[in-house]
Parts: structure tokens; C-alpha cells; sequence
């Protein structure tokens, strides 16, 4: 939005984004009726990772399409928010499916069970929490942070520090 380019590049740019709502909206509904409508129980093993990564990729890409738009844009530029997304599309779906893949197919390629198959519910769970913990303060600082930084009466110093508060909690996700 604020790139020093023709006007209208950033409103085809602003439209193109809005557009890749309708695959998101498509991949969603394809995953509540196979993922969720799967009827399989999710106790911490592959199928949970797998569940957890859809999710993700569902939310950070609506996220990543507000980012895009001319009024999110404005407030978002600029802020820990595009980095927490990004982080959000690494780990929380990329990473939670390949972790998921590699518990499903791991012990099918050496046709062995997985010797401590609880240890892979605890990796679940605490990489869900770790993620947690990582990208969803980075998203809520990301906004505050734009917030005060869209007001002229909040000096520059104090609309960085802002974000100091969900810093710290990322950190401990980072954990």
C-alpha cells in the first residue's frame, strides 16, 4: 500500500488479494468435510498434528489476506503482525503436518511400532502450546502496535514499545 508506485497498482494489488479468500473458503470446507467429518478421535497422535496444521493454514491465510487490504494495510504495516502470520503459516502448518506425516508414515516405512508412542502426544501437545504461545501474541502486538502507530499524539518510541508485553510472552513460546 505504501510502496511509491502508480496508484492503481495497489488497488489491483488490494483486489488480487481479496480474491484468494474464495481457495481459502474452498480448502476450509473441504477440511471440515474430510479432516473433521473423518469421525477418527483425536488423542494426540498424527491425526491431531494433521487437524492442527488445516486449522492454521486456514486462519493465518485469512489473516495474511487482512494484511493485504487498503484498511488492514494501513494499520498492519510496519508491525510484528506480518511476521507472526508468517511464523504462524511456518510452524503452525507446515511444521504440524510434517510432524504429523512423520509419525503416520515413520513407523509404516519401518514396519515397527514407534517405541514410546506417548512422547508423541506430549510433542503434540507442547508443539501446539509453543506455537500458541509464539504467533498469536505476535498478532495481538502486531495490532496494538499499529494502532498507536496510526496515532500522531503517541510519539515513535512508545508505539514500539508496545509491543514489548507480547515479545516476551512469544518468547515464551518460542521456548
Amino acid at each position: 500500500q505504501g510502496a511509491p508506485v502508480p496508484a492503481w497498482l495497489p488497488t489491483v494489488s488490494a483486489f488480487a488479494a481479496l480474491l484468494t479468500i474464495v481457495p481459502i473458503i474452498a480448502i476450509a470446507i473441504v477440511a471440515k468435510k474430510t479432516v473433521w467429518g473423518s469421525g477418527v478421535a483425536c488423542m494426540g497422535g498424527p491425526f491431531c498434528f494433521i487437524r492442527f496444521g488445516v486449522l492454521s493454514f486456514v486462519i493465518s491465510g485469512i489473516l495474511y489476506v487482512s494484511e493485504f487490504c487498503p484498511r488492514g494495510s494501513r494499520l498492519l504495516d510496519f508491525t510484528w503482525f506480518g511476521f507472526g502470520v508468517t511464523q504462524w503459516q511456518l510452524l503452525g502448518f507446515a511444521a504440524m503436518i510434517l510432524c504429523g506425516a512423520i509419525y503416520e508414515i515413520l513407523p509404516r516405512v519401518m514396519e515397527k511400532e514407534l517405541p514410546f508412542p506417548k512422547l508423541a502426544k506430549v510433542n503434540f501437545y507442547l508443539f501446539a502450546l509453543g506455537v500458541a504461545l509464539y504467533v498469536i501474541p505476535l498478532v495481538i502486538g502486531g495490532v496494538e502496535q499499529g494502532m498507536k502507530l496510526r496515532n500522531p499524539n503517541v510519539a515513535f518510541a512508545d508505539a514500539s514499545s508496545a509491543a514489548l508485553l507480547f515479545l516476551r510472552i512469544s518468547t515464551t513460546g518460542q521456548l
